[in-house]
């Protein structure tokens, strides 16, 4: 099992399936002057409230504000449908046999891709962006191989078998666990393979892989096809020794090609299309992305917890005289 890390200053905030302290926003450094701020703890208790952070808006069930954010009418229209994110929590993650990589180096791996197209012509390769939430905030489930490089769970298929299919098996290569390492409710080998969220071209045999296909190029050798997988509400996991798996935030990888590429740092754009729902070990939603469209009974509104205030409902702080400063608790 993987255990909680401290990381130095100089790492990223991904989490090594833990809960490190998160790298904060360049718009809270000048917080950081005061003694008396610490902004990691509002990460922590979850009341950091901006959008580029949280990307939801608390819902009735967890509010603690004493005014109310004013909705929105619905803004959802001619989007796919709200995706449920599950808490980091809420999964298993172990280890397996050592993996090692099939090629010792780059020029191999490029060699060895030549021979593919030889025999069975472009090379069809599959990525899943497995997604779950810490703080309501997305993270992204990748490997990180030999501490330098990050990879998508995914890999070729075989020339032979079904996209789908084939692509499963891929999947259980590389985290499902082995035998009776663990038992209970998410341990299996389904999974639900999402839309298509964006595919990669190699024209060539190089290196370099673009999100369009050049118009001179009538032979690509390599086309990437990343997935977004619905991760259940359990599911346990093992990465082969030799590999970490990683829950990165996606305000990591945003804009962050010096460290993950073009491929990885594209993810955030990537999501962007989908309204998120965050939910907690019970299975309540506690945030979601703003501009979905909520029940009645969800709709925050203040609830008085003690004294009279006639109907039950507080009326903000229109019970303030001027002049007066806030006493109460503010999300």
């Amino acid at each position: 099992m993987f255990s909680r890390e401290g990381r130095s200053d100089a790492e990223p905030s991904s989490a090594i399936i833990a809960d490190p302290p998160p790298r904060a926003p360049a718009a809270l450094d000048f917080l950081a002057t005061y003694p008396a701020f610490d902004s990691s703890s509002l990460y922590t208790r979850g009341a950091l409230a901006s959008p580029a952070f949280t990307m939801s808006t608390t819902t009735a069930t967890a509010i603690q504000s004493s005014r109310p954010p004013i909705i929105p009418k619905d803004f959802s229209a001619q989007q796919p449908k709200t995706i449920r994110l599950y808490p980091l929590s809420n999964y298993t993650f172990g280890t397996k046999e050592t993996q090692p990589e099939e090629d010792p180096s780059v020029l191999a791996r490029l060699k060895r891709l030549e021979e593919h197209y030889d025999l069975h012509g472009m090379r069809r390769t599959c990525e899943g962006v497995l997604v779950c939430h810490e703080h309501n905030h997305p993270h992204v489930l990748m490997l990180q191989i030999a501490n330098a490089f990050f990879k998508l769970p995914g890999d070729y298929l075989n020339f032979e078998d079904d996209e789908v299919e084939g692509f499963k098996k891929r999947l259980n290569e590389r985290l499902a666990p082995v035998g009776s390492q663990f038992s209970g409710e998410g341990v299996n080998e389904d999974w639900e393979i999402g839309d298509t969220l964006a595919q990669w071209w190699r024209p060539n045999f190089e290196t370099f892989m673009y999100p369009f296909l050049p118009g001179h190029v009538t032979r690509p050798k390599e086309c990437k096809k990343l997935y977004f997988i619905q991760l259940p509400k359990k599911k346990v996991l093992s990465v082969p020794k030799n590999m970490k798996l990683l829950a990165v935030p996606l305000f990591e990888l945003y804009d962050n090609t010096a460290r993950y590429g073009p491929q990885l740092s594209a993810i955030p754009h990537l999501l962007s299309r989908y309204n998120f729902e965050f939910v907690d070990e019970n299975d309540n939603v506690v945030a979601a992305t703003p501009g979905t469209p909520l029940p009645d009974h969800q709709i925050p509104r203040t609830k008085v917890l003690a004294g009279d205030s006639g109907d039950g409902q507080d009326e903000g702080m229109t019970d303030y005289p001027s002049g007066e400063g806030e006493n109460g608790a503010s999300a």
